[in-house]
């Protein structure tokens, strides 16, 4: 496979759609790989039941958060991609823009698969807007969950739905069609294999301690991996002002 650069592929969808569409599907695309390759990443790491298991014996708290991070910021991605074309003065680079931009003239479909995209992140919208980007009173304070509901499915559905978008597009002016890859799961999926290897070892040295095998029970000290205090990591802090300051 032929390696395009960054700069080659903007040029090249802009020789076929115009500056202003080209740029707009280009950064559009750039948009939704990376929100895929977060998605990957996140059903990599919490997709199943044994993955969890990986994850909570492995500072579970630490996962719980990481996984609260992970799913909002795909959601945010989500909204970015389905929100209107222009908020006040704002141009957005959303797919209702795309189909602005496009100059077919028979364009219905892309309006559908438009409207389909955007209904099917209204539950994302729900969460930005309540949760996320805001601290909805009434959601907080009240007895009643008012959020949409998410679902790792809704998720997918979302995606599905905006690919589908740049899917007929690139169809309709390049004449092929567009792949999803899987971008973010191969890298997750090695650091799992290393948590699990992890774990094992643990194990093991556990059992040696149960054996009173205290040389087998060793493992290597990480000074990387020493906590340090509340007043250590303020100090740091200062000093970095200070350095920040003299320069």
């Amino acid at each position: 496979m032929t390696h395009i650069s960054y700069v080659d592929s903007l040029k090249q969808d802009q020789s076929v759609l115009g500056v202003r569409y080209g740029a707009a599907f280009f950064h559009s695309r750039q948009a939704l790989w990376a929100l895929s390759s977060y998605w990957d990443r996140y059903e990599a790491l919490f997709g199943s039941a044994e993955r969890v298991a990986v994850l909570n014996a492995n500072s579970g708290q630490f996962w719980h958060a990481t996984q609260q991070v992970l799913f909002d910021h795909v959601l945010l991605g989500v909204c970015r991609l389905t929100d209107p074309p222009q908020t006040g003065k704002r141009q957005n680079l959303t797919l209702a823009q795309l189909y602005e931009l496009d100059p077919t003239s028979h364009k219905v479909e892309l309006a559908r698969l438009v409207g389909r995209a955007e209904k099917r992140a209204e539950f994302a919208r729900s969460w930005r807007n309540k949760r996320i980007a805001h601290n909805d009173f009434d959601q907080i304070t009240g007895p009643v969950n008012s959020l949409a509901p998410a679902t790792r499915n809704k998720v997918r559905s979302a995606i599905i739905g905006i690919h589908d978008v740049l899917r007929w597009i690139h169809l309709k002016h390049f004449g092929g069609d567009m792949f999803l890859p899987e971008l973010g799961d191969d890298d997750t999926n090695q650091m799992m294999r290393g948590l699990a290897d992890g774990n094992a070892v643990r194990e093991m040295r556990l059992q040696a301690l149960r054996d009173n095998d205290y040389a087998a029970a060793q493992l290597p000290k990480y000074d990387w991996a020493k906590r340090s205090t509340r007043d250590e990591r303020y100090s740091k802090r200062i000093a970095l002002r200070v350095r920040r300051r003299a320069t």
